[in-house]
C-alpha cells in the first residue's frame, strides 16, 4: 500500500496533540481568579468609599481646618527659617571683618569721600565704620545726586549677590576709576572715583545763618549760628542738622511745617547766586508712622513765585526730590523761599535741602 500526498503538496500543519478537557480546566481557574480578584477590588474600592465618607463626615469645623492648616504652614516656615539661619552666620562678616573695614577707611578716607552700603539692609556698618565718614543704604544710585561726594567706597557683602549686583553697577557707571577690591573676610571694600561730582553754586542748609525765619507772620529769634526758634507750642525749632532720611544721611534744615492756625513757615534766603537748575528735596523726621493723617507740602519760590512743590505723606519715610531750571536767572541772585504748610503738624519735623548747580 502506498502513502498518499496531500493534494496542496505543501507542509501539513501542527496538529494540536493537548487534549481539550486540560484547557478548559485553565480557563476555568483563570476565570475563577479573575473573579475573585474583581470582588476583592470591589470590596476594596467600597471600603475606600466608606473610609472616605466617615473621615468627610467626621471633618472638624471649616475654621478648626484652616487653623490647622495655618499651623501646618506655620511650623514648615519655620523649619525653613531656622535651617537658613543655621547657614548664615557663615555668610555674614564677623567682627574682626567690620574692624578691618573700618581700618582701612579710617587710615584711607579723606573729605569728600562717602561709604555705600550693598546690600542696602548691612545697617551694622554704622556702627562699625568710621563717624566721620557718612554711610548711604539706598536701594539704587543711578539717580541719586551724592551731592559734594567725590569718591565712594564701596562695602559690599561678599557672599550675599542678591541686592548688591545693581548697586555695584550704579556706582560703576558713575565712576571714573576703581580701586583695587580689598577682600576682608566676608566683606569686600572698593573705592571709585566719581567722573562729575555733583558740585553746588549755592547750599541753602550752609546759608541759614542768613536766612529770615517766620512762622506766619512773627518773626523766629536766632539762638545760634544755625539755629532759630519759633514761636508755638513746643518751641519749634529749626536747625542746620545732619539727619538720616529714607535710608541716607541728608545734611539739611530742619524745621516744623506751620499749621492752619500759626499759618506756614517760611525761610527766605536772600542774595542767593542762581545758575542753570535748582535742586533739592524733602523728607519727614522723627516719628514714623505719624499719629497725624495730613501730608505735608513743601514749596519752593524764587523771588515770590512758586516753582516747584511736593507733598510729603504722613506716615511714610520716603525723600522727595525735585527740580527746576533757572536758566534765565543765571548770573544774578534771586531770594529763594521755603514754605511748610501742613493741616496738622503733631509734632512733624521736615529735613530739607536745596542748591543751585551751575
Amino acid at each position: 500500500m502506498t502513502e498518499e500526498t496531500p493534494a496542496s503538496g505543501g507542509v501539513e500543519p501542527p496538529r494540536d496533540e493537548t487534549p481539550s478537557w486540560p484547557r478548559q480546566a485553565v480557563k476555568a481557574a483563570a476565570g475563577a481568579a479573575w473573579q475573585d480578584l474583581s470582588d476583592t477590588g470591589r470590596r476594596w474600592i467600597a471600603g475606600g468609599r466608606g473610609t472616605a465618607h466617615g473621615a468627610w463626615n467626621r471633618r472638624p469645623p471649616r475654621i478648626a481646618m484652616v487653623a490647622r492648616l495655618f499651623l501646618v504652614a506655620a511650623a514648615v516656615a519655620g523649619a525653613v527659617s531656622l535651617l537658613a539661619q543655621a547657614g548664615l552666620s557663615g555668610r555674614l562678616p564677623s567682627g574682626l571683618d567690620w574692624r578691618a573695614a573700618a581700618a582701612v577707611l579710617e587710615r584711607d578716607s579723606r573729605p569728600g569721600d562717602a561709604a555705600v552700603l550693598a546690600p542696602a539692609w548691612a545697617e551694622r556698618a554704622r556702627a562699625e565704620l568710621p563717624a566721620r565718614v557718612p554711610i548711604f543704604s539706598l536701594p539704587r544710585y543711578a539717580d541719586e545726586p551724592l551731592l559734594g561726594v567725590r569718591r565712594v567706597w564701596l562695602v559690599s557683602l561678599t557672599e550675599t549677590p542678591h541686592g548688591r549686583d545693581g548697586i555695584a553697577r550704579d556706582i560703576a557707571a558713575r565712576a571714573a576709576a576703581s580701586g583695587d577690591s580689598l577682600r576682608l573676610g566676608a566683606l569686600t571694600v572698593t573705592r571709585y572715583d566719581l567722573a562729575e561730582p555733583s558740585r553746588a553754586l549755592a547750599f541753602l542748609p550752609d546759608r541759614l545763618s542768613s536766612a529770615e525765619v517766620k512762622s506766619g507772620e512773627t518773626s523766629c529769634a536766632r539762638t545760634g549760628p544755625a539755629t532759630l526758634s519759633c514761636p508755638g507750642e513746643g518751641d519749634p525749632r529749626i536747625a542746620r542738622e545732619v539727619r538720616d532720611v529714607a535710608g541716607a544721611p541728608r545734611a539739611c534744615i530742619t524745621a516744623p511745617p506751620g499749621s492752619a492756625a500759626t499759618g506756614p513757615v517760611s525761610l527766605s534766603f536772600p542774595s542767593t547766586p542762581m545758575g542753570l537748575l535748582l535742586e533739592g528735596g524733602a523728607g519727614v523726621v522723627g516719628r514714623i508712622p505719624s499719629p497725624s493723617r495730613a501730608p505735608i507740602r513743601f514749596a519752593v519760590q524764587v523771588d515770590g513765585e512758586e516753582v516747584a512743590a511736593v507733598e510729603l505723606p504722613a506716615g511714610a519715610p520716603t525723600w522727595k526730590r525735585f527740580e527746576t531750571r533757572t536758566g534765565a536767572m543765571s548770573g544774578e541772585p534771586h531770594l529763594v523761599t521755603i514754605v511748610l504748610s501742613t493741616a496738622e503738624p503733631a509734632g512733624r519735623t521736615v529735613c530739607f535741602d536745596a542748591w543751585t548747580v551751575p
